[in-house]
């Protein structure tokens, strides 16, 4: 009987204590000390701006991180992780909530873009047709303003890593 009692009060306390899954831009997440590049996308980076469809700017990469802290918020998320790591050491995952894939969701709805996947890319032509998201204007793919704030700031490190 004892035996039970503290396996069930290690198991407990065990699950109180994991950490939550957090959004800290449009592909990444963090697990305590775990970092998750979101495997086949690319978005925004946080402090890239977008032109809608009347020409005016706004923060999308600041919307594209928000679109995904709201897909998370209040749920439970598991991640399908690779074992191999990106540059920056981070896994390399497919993150759902109940059965809905982050991946496949931050693409069809237009806050992100697809990154060396044929299947994200369908969906990616489905939101460019759509106009969702990002492309309901004009956007700098993120890996070229990526390259361009490194060519403009050399002495910068990436600051999202």
């Amino acid at each position: 009987m004892r035996y039970w009692l503290l396996l069930l009060l290690v198991f407990g306390l065990c699950y109180t204590c994991e950490a939550e899954y957090k959004a800290v831009d449009g592909d990444s997440l963090v697990h305590g000390e775990e970092r998750i590049r979101l495997q086949g996308i690319d978005a925004p980076e946080l402090y890239q701006t977008c032109f809608d469809e009347n020409a005016s700017e706004y923060d999308c990469g600041k919307k594209s991180l928000s679109y995904l802290q709201d897909l998370i918020k209040g749920n439970k998320v598991y991640c399908k992780c690779l074992k191999k790591r990106d540059r920056y050491k981070r896994k390399l995952c497919e993150c759902f909530v109940s059965t809905l894939s982050l991946n496949r969701e931050m693409v069809a709805s237009g806050h992100a873009i697809s990154y060396k996947n044929k299947k994200l890319a369908e969906l990616e032509n489905e939101a460019r047709e759509h106009k969702y998201g990002i492309w309901r204007g004009k956007f700098m793919r993120p890996a070229i303003f990526r390259a361009l704030e490194r060519a403009n700031n050399p002495q910068n490190k990436r600051k999202s890593q």
